[in-house]
């Protein structure tokens, strides 16, 4: 895959990671009515991992973050559906 914008526009640095969405349950207590996050426990869906991505028009958009001091841009991306569908089918195989 590649992106129109390859590089941090803060650092420099070249693209080290794509942002990803996951569903996570944060689990609550309850202290006579009151509720507050139970910050022991929390149960993560990796089966829900996906790039957070932004389709305008033909385009396609994913967030980049770099390496070094973790910066997050927005970047048009090109290739990215057959590249995620790859991985996807990777996964599979393996798990």
């Amino acid at each position: 895959m590649r992106f129109d914008i390859p590089n941090c526009p803060d650092c420099g640095d070249p693209a080290g990671s794509i942002i990803e969405s996951v569903e996570v349950r944060s689990f609550l207590t309850n202290s006579n009515g009151q509720f507050h996050f139970d910050t022991t426990m929390s149960d993560v869906n990796w089966e829900t991992q996906t790039p957070v991505q932004e389709a305008e028009g033909p385009d396609l958009y994913v967030y980049l973050g770099c390496s070094r001091y973790g910066n997050c841009w927005r970047s048009k991306g090109t290739e990215l559906e057959s590249a995620f569908a790859e991985d996807a089918a990777t996964s599979e195989i393996t798990s």
